[in-house]
């Protein structure tokens, strides 16, 4: 099968762009020929179909440029026209037997769809977080979680501020949305998959259809992580560092574990925020190691006690929980989104309130007083890795969706 792969980011560096390239991994491991679709980058790890690359567009570097800029950019971000005119290109050249996209608003935008339902190539998107509901992707804003979009009200998002706390970004952000609505984005995807079912709920909520909604889980190459490495005392919270994430929370709660490492593995706009925290707070335990690929990472979790992802936004299915369980790892997670459909409360991991630092200073404390129940939830995450997270699973359920889409005759007789 030929199978077309869309996403703004063509290389890996968090969460969707880890998977987009664990994916394209794991169908050409299976036989398929993988065509890629994305934005122009140095740091793109395919070259095959580098021709067909749209330049990269990022509205928010935009921020601090005059209005002129920002009105120049916004009819590419909105509706692209150079990206439908590649696509349709690619789609001659290649002869896709399906699309599958991934985050392709403002890099790419919705035009490459018009191309794809007139070739009749059927179209399943993965959704990674919240972007065909809320301006802002997050459902969180000033530091809260925020649904006021909801029945599509997205001038909430203009009122709010809600794009960077910038009123020409936030303008367009809602500009984008009451458009997409209007090009009838939806009509022209036949499944959307939601990685975790409290995304697939929140679609519904917003109005999406149900019966276009699957849910399948992210995935790892458990085989590809040895679980069996002793720990050097240190614990570990890795991803972008922005303010949802919650990190704040975890370095206020290692306040009464002095002597116990934290290691924090990751860049963002908060990291300034973060390390000012820190060193008011003279934690000398808390260390930041800044961006580092998965290669780099993968050695530091599997020498770490355990991880905390701490999200303070309704997180989807994130991919640190899953690599941080293949390498037997327990997790401390934020009660909140789909985190809770990932982590068994006491059984490979802990749950604590998100924001709270003093209920997760209890948990620290709780598994540092037991090594030995750091191990047994260890081989609890390990195992959940592998059974219900594996590749194989994964392929298998996926191709059940391609397959049921396709149509009885090829397409390109």
């Amino acid at each position: 099968m030929k199978i077309l792969l869309v996403n703004g980011r063509g290389y890996p560096e968090y969460g969707c762009e880890n998977y987009f390239s664990s994916l394209h991994r794991l169908l050409e491991l299976k036989g398929h020929k993988v065509i890629l679709f994305t934005a122009k980058d140095r740091r793109n790890t395919d070259r095959e179909y580098s021709a067909y690359c749209v330049d990269k567009l990022n509205l928010e570097e935009l921020d601090s440029v005059p209005w002129i800029r920002k009105l120049l950019a916004a009819p590419g971000a909105i509706y692209s026209f150079a990206s439908q005119r590649k696509i349709a290109r690619l789609i001659k050249d290649t002869r896709p037997d399906i699309a599958h996209l991934h985050n392709i608003k403002r890099s790419i935008s919705p035009s490459i769809l018009g191309p794809l339902r007139k070739s009749g190539i059927p179209v399943v998107q993965t959704l990674h977080d919240y972007r065909l509901i809320c301006p802002n992707y997050r459902l969180f804003v000033n530091d809260n979680l925020c649904e006021e979009c909801k029945n599509k009200r997205y001038y909430r998002a203009v009122l709010k501020r809600c794009v960077r706390n910038s009123f020409p970004l936030s303008l367009l952000a809602c500009l984008e949305q009451y458009i997409h609505h209007r090009l009838g984005f939806e009509k022209r995807v036949d499944v959307f998959i939601s990685p975790a079912n409290f995304l697939k709920q929140k679609m519904q909520e917003f109005g999406f259809n149900p019966g276009k909604l699957i849910c399948l889980p992210n995935f790892v190459f458990a085989g590809d992580y040895q679980p069996d490495h002793p720990s050097q005392g240190y614990i570990v919270c890795f991803g972008r560092l922005v303010q949802e994430k919650g990190i704040a929370t975890v370095i206020e709660a290692m306040r009464g574990f002095p002597a116990v490492k934290l290691l924090i593995l990751g860049d963002g706009e908060y990291r300034k925020k973060l390390e000012s925290i820190a060193a008011a707070g003279n934690m000398r335990n808390v260390e930041f190691r800044g961006f580092l690929t998965q290669k780099e990472i993968r050695p530091i979790i599997e020498k770490a006690m355990f991880t905390i992802v701490a999200s303070r936004w309704y997180e989807v299915c994130p991919m640190v929980i899953l690599e941080s369980f293949a390498m037997g790892k327990p997790v401390i997670g934020a009660k909140i989104g789909g985190i809770t459909e990932l982590i068994a409360d006491g059984v490979n991991g802990f749950l604590f309130s998100p924001g709270n630092s003093l209920e997760l200073s209890q948990k620290i404390g709780q598994l540092l007083r037991e090594p030995g129940k750091i191990a047994q939830m260890g081989q609890a995450a390990r195992r959940k890795a592998v059974e219900e997270y594996g590749a194989d699973l994964h392929y298998q359920r996926l191709l059940n969706i391609y397959e049921s889409l396709l149509p009885k005759e090829d397409l390109w007789k």
